[in-house]
This record gives C-alpha cells, sequence and structure tokens, in this order.
C-alpha cells in the first residue's frame, strides 16, 4: 500500500486487517460474499478497499470517495484497475455529492463503510432514500467533530432507527471489542468508536 513519505499513518496490519481497526476487518471479512459491491466514504489511501481486494472482492465492485485531492491521489495509485474512484466530500447533496444522487446511476451497496471526519450525519442524510435498502452500515463516529457539523450521534441512531436498522457500538480499535446493541445501554460512548447498522 501506498502512503505518502512521512505520513504519520503506518500500516502494520496483516492481510486480514488484524492490526488496524481489527474488528471492522473481521466485520468486513465476515460479511463478503463473492458478489459484494462495496461502498468506502472517506476512503483516504484505500486502505479497506486494499483489504477487500485481497480478501477477493473484484476491483470493479469496489466504489471508494475521497475529497481531499493528496490522499485521493494516492488512493489512485492503489487502485489502478478500476474507474470507482471518485474526488469528492460525500454528503446530503446540497452542496457536494450525495450517495442517493451516485446510486441513480450505479449499483446498489452491500455494504458502506463511513469514515468522514464528523460529516457522518451528513453523508447518512444524502442517502435516505436508499436506506430501507438491504445494507450493511459501519460508520466511525468522531463525536467532537460532529458538533462541527450540527450534528451529534443520537441523530445518527434516531435516523437509522427510523429506517429499521438494529444499531450496535463498538471500540474498533481493539481486538478484544465486542459489538453492544444500543438499545440496551443508557448512552452512547464518548470519543471515536464504530457504529454498525444492519
Amino acid at each position: 500500500m501506498l502512503v505518502p513519505k512521512g505520513h504519520p499513518f503506518l500500516i502494520k496490519a496483516g492481510p486480514k486487517g488484524e492490526e488496524h481497526e481489527p474488528l471492522l476487518a473481521q466485520e468486513l471479512n465476515k460479511n463478503l460474499k463473492a458478489d459484494t459491491v462495496f461502498y468506502d466514504v472517506g476512503a483516504r489511501f484505500g486502505y479497506h478497499t486494499l483489504l477487500l481486494r485481497e480478501l477477493g472482492i473484484p476491483e470493479s465492485q469496489i466504489h471508494a470517495f475521497e475529497g481531499d485531492k493528496l490522499a485521493f491521489w494516492v488512493l489512485q495509485q492503489n487502485h489502478t484497475e478500476t474507474d470507482n474512484l471518485t474526488n469528492a466530500f460525500v454528503s446530503d447533496g446540497k452542496s457536494d455529492l450525495s450517495l442517493d444522487e451516485y446510486l441513480s446511476e450505479n449499483p446498489h451497496p452491500d455494504i458502506i463503510k463511513i469514515d468522514v471526519e464528523g460529516a457522518e450525519g451528513e453523508v447518512l442524510r444524502g442517502l435516505e432514500e436508499n436506506l430501507h435498502e438491504n445494507i450493511k452500515i459501519y460508520v466511525e463516529i468522531h463525536t467532537g467533530r460532529m458538533e462541527e457539523f450540527g450534528d451529534e450521534p443520537w441523530d445518527l441512531v434516531q435516523l437509522l432507527d427510523k429506517s429499521g436498522f438494529d444499531i450496535h457500538v463498538a471500540d474498533h480499535r481493539q481486538n478484544t471489542e465486542k459489538f453492544v446493541p444500543v438499545s440496551h445501554q443508557g448512552s452512547l460512548p464518548s470519543g471515536n468508536y464504530l457504529l454498525k447498522a444492519v
């Protein structure tokens, strides 16, 4: 995997993502089928897209979105056999690309991973027309950054709950963590954590 020289992002993970965000890597591996269509919103340099490619998902079934120009250039170097790379910030569609708009001309995803540094609510609002689809959604929650976008984690929970999803949370940076149903706890965690909607 190509990473810009001197960048602090260091991959030490094995081929199945055992060390970098291990819980998400296990979830992706567990839910893959030969025909899985994967959307990576906030793909950065392409760690998760490369992981899925290593696990046997064709690049033609992987769609990656990255708004930062440098990160997108690196993403392109890591994926040279696909046109499904989009250099755009994904949001509710008012100023940037929405997933509802993208889905009008592209295959529907089976799995969506969202890691957008606080803009999680905007991405999900831009998917509202298709939230009824049979999709597994993994969202990295950045509680401190969400306030900059006028959102709180419970806004996402309510949106997903309204669409019929079961919602779970976990600290995905630990191998030992498990997903806990949101309905079984009094409040959501603080800091960064992974939200799963199925």
